[in-house]
């Protein structure tokens, strides 16, 4: 019964440092049923996206509303495919034709909310979302696993094959990350935008050229500010392994660029491994695409990201109990608070209500950097 004693506790909760930030930690299975909430001090690494190793197969002509965790897709008028098989995201980018960015093609896999998505993107239920997220409407049925701000600590892991290119065209192997801005839009360079599409570019390629490793570019996607950093120049038939790279300094670099202020908050709400480019034919797989945030307990019940637990998150998951992927436009995945299962339950409820009243800041050390920690390596298949 300690849970209940924790409800007459009201005020700021202060965090002290037992150990430094672990770099390494495997995610193991979940108890069935949360019987008491771990205590609010605790800080874990959490994962952020379903389906990191791509285990569960995909096909680009599955039905809208069939893509659990990925949703393949691709742009262009040439014979491009995405497909998961085999613990492994297939990207065939196959477009020699086309002339320019103007026309350009893409080869990806989506997980989450995209500023580019209108309504009835998945169906009547579906809102535009180039202001804000329409969290009953991810691309996928599953949303993201973890909703994660940018307040803390968030890392990629990526490995992939660069397995051939053909053409003369620009090319650029992603994994696009898309942050909503919490604290409102943002106007820089006279572009008013609510989100930050921010690629990490595992290769970056103009006319046949690999551009410079830290390259960088900010500039208007349309619907949201683009900021890319190049990681890594491969060529093909080499594998890319990228660990814990530092995705909140990431984003606080994109938003520096572009002259924003770089504490204004984001939600991690999209992710996108893939190509794009022109004039080419690529190959690519992608074995892995992690990402983890180290935050609290707390956070994780913190449904409208306003640092408290109180009854506006009560009633939130209160009003969504019973819910699965498969309750088409009544699911919303941010209520999913403790990812037991995708499905809203007691397990949420319980969370939600072991922390009410409680408020929660940074944990001293959750900011600190780690990007010298990230590590890139190029190898032979």
């Amino acid at each position: 019964m300690g849970w209940i004693r924790r409800l007459c506790i009201l005020g700021l909760i202060f965090f002290t440092v037992s150990a430094g930030l672990p770099l390494y930690v495997e995610i193991g299975s979940h108890a069935s049923a949360l019987t008491q909430a771990p205590p609010p001090s605790d800080f874990f690494w959490t994962p952020v996206n379903w389906d990191p190793n791509f285990t569960y197969p995909q096909t680009i002509n599955d039905s809208a509303n069939g893509f659990v965790y990925w949703r393949p897709a691709v742009r262009g008028s040439g014979t491009s495919n995405v497909f998961i098989g085999n613990n492994t995201l297939h990207i065939r980018q196959n477009d020699t034709l086309s002339t320019g960015w103007r026309n350009y093609d893409n080869a990806v896999a989506h997980q989450g909310q995209f500023p580019w998505m209108n309504a009835r993107a998945r169906g009547g239920f579906c809102e535009d979302q180039d202001y804000s997220p329409d969290w009953d409407c991810p691309l996928n049925t599953h949303g993201l696993r973890t909703l994660v701000q940018t307040n803390y600590n968030i890392t990629l892991t990526v490995k992939a094959t660069f397995l051939a290119q053909h053409g003369l065209g620009d090319y650029n192997i992603i994994v696009g990350l898309y942050f909503w801005f919490v604290d409102g839009p943002q106007t820089a360079r006279d572009y008013t935008f609510d989100y930050l599409e921010a690629q990490i570019r595992l290769a970056y390629n103009l006319g046949g050229i690999d551009q410079p490793i830290g390259t960088e570019r900010a500039q208007n996607a349309t619907v949201d500010f683009l900021y890319a950093q190049t990681v890594a120049q491969p060529s093909a038939g080499q594998n890319i392994t990228i660990s814990d790279f530092d995705v909140t300094t990431f984003y606080r670099r994109g938003l520096s660029l572009w002259g924003i202020d770089p504490n204004v908050r984001g939600a991690l709400v999209g992710v996108e491994p893939g190509t794009e480019g022109w004039g080419v034919a690529l190959s690519v797989l992608f074995q892995k695409v992690e990402l983890r945030a180290y935050e609290s307990n707390v956070a994780s019940a913190d449904t409208n990201m306003d640092h408290v637990i109180d009854t506006r998150d009560l009633n939130f998951v209160t009003s969504l109990l019973g819910k699965c992927p498969i309750d088409l436009g009544s699911y919303v995945w941010i209520a999913d608070v403790n990812s037991t299962n995708a499905c809203i339950d007691n397990t949420d409820l319980e969370l939600v209500v072991a922390y009410q009243g409680f408020t929660y800041q940074l944990h001293p050390q959750s900011l600190v950097t780690i990007l010298e920690s990230a590590k890139v390596s190029i190898g032979g298949r």
